[in-house]
């Protein structure tokens, strides 16, 4: 809330002083703050103007309080937040353009900076080495350069998979000591999504106790500093644990919870997450749901006619297949 009134003040000094360099400040500090909230149609709308500010009025020209480059910051969030949205073509566009800004910078910060957006995205959509080669490159730039921060992240996102390959206790270690170090610095932004990335390397290992220990630490950020934009896919993965000890009931209060909370924030990616682990729930419990069934169909449909491609997206047809 802190952070959203003084994107708002920096607005309204932009505004009465006629600053434009403040007011691609304020509105770039109010898209992160509204998208990390979970709010993000009007997290888009307050970044999209950062964006049109700063190709409008020369935004190039000014000199920022940061070494990070605005325009460069704006098309990553556009990318994430157009990600869980389900927008995943539109997703590519605008990191394609963060990536290629970045090189035309030749800033190593901004270019630190949106690999490790790039790794982010390519997790949540599943895109394990994709995710990790972002990763490896964001940690290269970071130790090279310092900065200490983003190498952690980088660090976490070159060990993190998806996939159902049990972990090393070596990748385990190294994803905890990163995100320790990622935390002790200060650091507070992306600690539900490092949590469940935590979460889902316990899961994999089938160290239960601890996959919910991470993802109790996940829940009590969200609530704690009202970062939601990840939160959907804590209750996913909450139910995956869930299936894995055995407890189908509490499982499927998870995923239910998963999708209701992705409607209403409108994170289709999410909820199309949540819709692919009920439906293999239901069918593995032999208490398949035409509800669910229904839309999970729906969804797929949704994607198709945007000519949208993912893993998710194929493993929803797959199981739609098997249904006929």
């Amino acid at each position: 809330d802190r952070a959203g009134e003084l994107a708002h003040q920096c607005i309204e000094l932009g505004e009465s002083r006629d600053r434009p360099d403040y007011l691609i400040e304020g509105y770039n500090a109010l898209g992160y703050v509204l998208g990390y909230q979970g709010q993000y149609d009007d997290a888009m709308k307050a970044l999209e103007h950062a964006a049109l500010l700063y190709q409008t009025k020369g935004g190039q020209n000014f000199s920022y309080p940061t070494e990070q480059n605005p325009l460069l910051a704006v098309l990553a969030m556009m990318g994430l937040i157009s990600s869980v949205r389900g927008e995943l073509k539109q997703a590519l566009k605008h990191i394609d353009e963060a990536v290629a800004l970045g090189k035309k910078l030749g800033r190593p910060f901004d270019q630190a900076y949106v690999e490790n957006f790039c790794s982010s995205i390519d997790h949540i959509q599943g895109l394990t080495e994709e995710g990790q080669s972002h990763g490896r490159a964001s940690a290269r730039l970071s130790d090279e350069h310092g900065f200490g921060l983003w190498l952690c992240l980088g660090k976490v996102y070159a060990t993190f998979s998806n996939s159902a390959e049990e972990p090393s206790q070596d990748r385990i270690d190294l994803i905890n000591e990163n995100v320790t170090l990622y935390q002790l610095s200060g650091a507070r932004l992306f600690g539900p999504f490092l949590q469940g990335c935590v979460a889902r390397t316990y899961l994999t290992k089938g160290l239960h106790n601890e996959a919910n220990a991470a993802l109790q630490q996940g829940f009590q950020q969200v609530e704690r500093f009202n970062e939601r934009l990840y939160e959907p896919a804590l209750h996913r993965i909450q139910g995956e644990l869930q299936v894995s000890m055995g407890l189908i009931g509490n499982a499927r209060e998870c995923f239910s919870k998963a999708i209701d909370l992705s409607r209403q924030m409108g994170a289709t990616l999410f909820e199309l997450q949540a819709l692919i682990a009920l439906v293999k729930l239901e069918r593995k419990s032999g208490d398949s749901n035409e509800g669910t069934q229904t839309s999970l169909a729906g969804l797929v449909e949704e994607f198709v006619s945007r000519g949208e491609v993912s893993p998710d997206l194929d493993e929803a047809r797959r199981l739609l297949a098997a249904n006929e």
